[in-house]
């Protein structure tokens, strides 16, 4: 029978084992909730003061129009908008950016015998935001790319996006004056932003502090190690400053998209199949723990600023997913998101019923 108590001691003592040892708590859980904002399609989003503006259109009889509308403690008002071209009087606002008081638009509209994109630069405030009509060279031409990006700061906005150079498609900065009026394009040759005969580079988002510094996600193509991947960030931390090429620690994948506060800035993207981010300023950069979430091939990832530190919002089984947090978001891919003016975030989504802004919290 003595076998039969030492069995059972044994029990007792697994049993108390597992009775006493803690269970790890639960990933915390996320709720969203769609933004009603008035029939608008929206396009972009960004935060100017307590407020986040969102870019959009509506399209009636076939006509395409500009929208912006403000975000304010739940209340939804629209911002006027007022074009100085035809093609403004169509555009899309694909991107938009706010320092201060002062609001900057970057508007898209195709046309021409091609059908290649017309863009059109806006600058106001919450009284009106008015276009300001470019040379055609600017931002067009047979060398012209795509804009990825618009960053405010106090030297005036920056547009991020693609230029022909001597060895391929450069990355390419675009600067105005500070009310955003006049607009003219960095020459990228001679810099770390011109491709190579190894290296071909691509932007794909940025974003600044509100100072004069641009943080630029991307990726480079390598051509020598067949055709290998490799997250990169451009750093520029004043107009007077050389832009700095950083390779990301990451044997491949790509960086997707920039967030900062006064304090700091992070990139989300994707590496093997799964979320990534990288704290990149200030200081070195370096890689940010994230809980593993599998992101749906050719979608990107978002950053989400969480106080001090950052999360990672991307499209994983279809639906958007907050990595390390429960609660599945709507079909579709995030193609942008702020901080919201209640705590939580706003995820501009893109998915099989259109675009949507969506609350999660």
């Amino acid at each position: 029978m003595w076998w039969r108590r030492g069995w059972g001691l044994a029990l007792v003592s697994v049993l108390l084992l597992v009775a006493c040892t803690p269970r790890p708590d639960p990933a915390p859980s996320s709720a969203w909730q769609r933004i009603e904002v008035g029939g608008v399609s929206p396009d972009s989003l960004a935060t100017a003061g307590t407020e986040v503006l969102v870019g959009g259109h509506t399209v009636a009889v076939e006509q395409t129009r500009p929208r912006l509308l403000s975000l304010r403690d739940g209340r939804v008002s629209e911002v006027s908008l007022r074009s100085a071209t035809p093609y403004g009087e169509v555009a899309e606002p694909v991107q938009v950016a706010a320092v201060g008081d002062r609001i900057h638009l970057l508007g898209t509209a195709r046309g021409g015998a091609h059908g290649n994109p017309r863009w059109t630069t806006w600058s106001g405030d919450a009284g009106a935001v008015v276009e300001h009509e470019q040379v055609f060279w600017v931002f067009g031409g047979h060398e012209s790319g795509t804009m990825v990006a618009l960053v405010a700061g106090s030297a005036g906005p920056v547009v991020v996006g693609s230029w022909a150079g001597e060895r391929g498609m450069d990355v390419a900065l675009w600067t105005a004056d500070q009310d955003g009026t006049r607009w003219e394009r960095r020459e990228s040759a001679g810099t770390e932003l011109a491709s190579t005969t190894t290296r071909q580079y691509e932007a794909h988002g940025a974003a600044g502090s509100g100072g004069e510094l641009v943080v630029v996600a991307g990726e480079q193509l390598e051509l020598d190690h067949e055709l290998r991947r490799r997250p990169v960030v451009w750093i520029w931390e004043s107009r007077g400053a050389a832009v700095r090429r950083i390779e990301l620690p990451a044997d491949e994948g790509r960086a997707d998209s920039a967030s900062c506060s006064e304090s700091a800035c992070f990139v989300a993207g994707v590496t093997g199949g799964r979320a990534a981010l990288w704290q990149v300023w200030p200081g070195s950069v370096r890689a940010v723990a994230v809980p593993e979430l599998a992101v749906d091939a050719g979608t990107p990832a978002q950053v989400l600023l969480d106080g001090s530190g950052a999360l990672v919002v991307a499209q994983s089984g279809g639906v958007v997913k907050v990595a390390g947090r429960g609660g599945d978001g709507p079909a579709g891919r995030p193609v942008g998101a702020v901080r919201a003016f209640d705590g939580g975030w706003l995820v501009l989504v893109r998915g099989p019923q259109g675009a949507g802004v969506w609350r999660v919290s």
